[in-house]
């Protein structure tokens, strides 16, 4: 996480897996890595690093978003296989 961006934009994950993240907030303000109804990370200050970990349940398509920016400023895409 930097500024308004995640990087990467997109990730992949199997449907069904445990998926664990490493977060590193390398900006200069608050983030958050959400999906909403599966994941919170929870606010991450600026040069914290937190690991989290979810298991999507089925193939498709999620935005993972910062909820401190909001869904439309600072998003990104998940695809489940």
């Amino acid at each position: 996480m930097v500024d308004l961006a995640f990087k990467p934009e997109s990730l992949s994950a199997p449907a069904g897996k445990e998926v664990t993240l490493e977060l590193k907030n390398s900006g200069a303000q608050p983030h958050t890595f959400t999906i909403t109804g599966l994941v919170d990370s929870g606010r991450i200050e600026a040069g914290q690093t937190k690991t989290i970990s979810f298991t999507p349940g089925q193939a498709g398509s999620l935005t993972f978003f910062c909820t401190v920016h909001g869904q439309g400023t600072m998003s990104g895409k998940l695809t489940v296989n």
